[in-house]
């Protein structure tokens, strides 16, 4: 039996019984399943997002529910994406395709989730009793957008040119320069987002502000490894790790979409003594 691509089966049974060895042989097993729970994760919260969205009156929560199941949508597109082997073949036509197919959503997801934050933001502060400013945000979110919207411009336009046997210098340079490019904005907001949690004296607002921006700020962690970490070392260690991130991230903004319902416990209330 060929045992070459199978390391556990060419060397003695302990030396494989420690768990770099396991997660080496598994990790796409490892990353198959850690995805298929995520999903799982992400398609309860659609299902919860939209009944919200259906059950609740008030505009502002409607908004944050559709935001919300927008962005599950797009991730559960880009975990299956990234699940599926990236074709052999590296002519033009079919490096602009893996882009529009496999990088396309990832890209609209890290946009959607930078505009819900900006939108939750603006929503904490218009309902602040005492309509504080959290750090100038109104005016401070247009450089944001701007280097949001450029960053993901530059990389789709610089993506299919790095499935190319000879990549041009200027893509390799947009390659890397698109992920600082994008998170510095994103974690401005997300600080900006936690500060507008802590002002909100609505409490319905300022819980779920808080869990939103605990699952974008897990998102903006795996964001790092995924696309910056692994470009320069990679091991499946990090790889787990990864895993457990995505699952904990998907967890909170699960927690996020079920903290729209403003229903808090109902207590019970004694009946009062009746007087003649």
């Amino acid at each position: 039996m060929d045992t070459s691509g199978f390391p556990c089966l060419t060397q003695e049974w302990r030396s494989c019984r420690t768990l770099a060895d396991i997660l080496a042989v598994y990790s796409y097993d490892i990353t198959a399943i850690s995805y298929l729970i995520a999903m799982g994760i992400l398609a309860f919260g659609a299902y919860r997002a939209f009944k919200i969205r259906r059950a609740l009156a008030q505009p502002i929560y409607r908004s944050r529910a559709l935001w919300l199941s927008l962005m599950v949508v797009l991730y559960v597109i880009t975990l299956i994406a990234d699940l599926i082997p990236y074709p052999s073949t590296t002519d033009f036509f079919t490096a602009v395709l893996i882009t529009l197919g496999f990088n396309l959503p990832y890209l609209l997801f890290a946009l959607v989730m930078f505009v819900s934050v900006d939108r939750t933001i603006l929503v904490a502060i218009d309902m602040d009793l005492l309509q504080r400013n959290t750090l100038q945000w109104p005016r401070l979110r247009l450089l944001p957008y701007a280097m949001v919207l450029g960053s993901v411009a530059l990389i789709l336009i610089a993506n299919p040119f790095l499935f190319l046997v000879n990549t041009p210098a200027w893509a390799n340079i947009a390659d890397i320069a698109f992920y600082p490019v994008y998170l510095i904005p994103l974690v401005i907001a997300t600080f900006t987002l936690f500060l507008s949690a802590r002002r909100s004296l609505e409490e319905t607002m300022a819980r779920f502000a808080t869990r939103f921006g605990l699952a974008v700020a897990f998102f903006q962690v795996d964001f790092i490894l995924f696309n910056y970490v692994y470009y320069f070392y990679y091991n499946a260690e990090l790889q787990f790790l990864d895993n457990l991130i995505i699952i904990a991230a998907t967890y909170l903004l699960y927690r996020a979409i079920v903290s729209l319902t403003p229903l808090g416990r109902v207590e019970r209330v004694e009946a009062a003594p009746t007087t003649v």
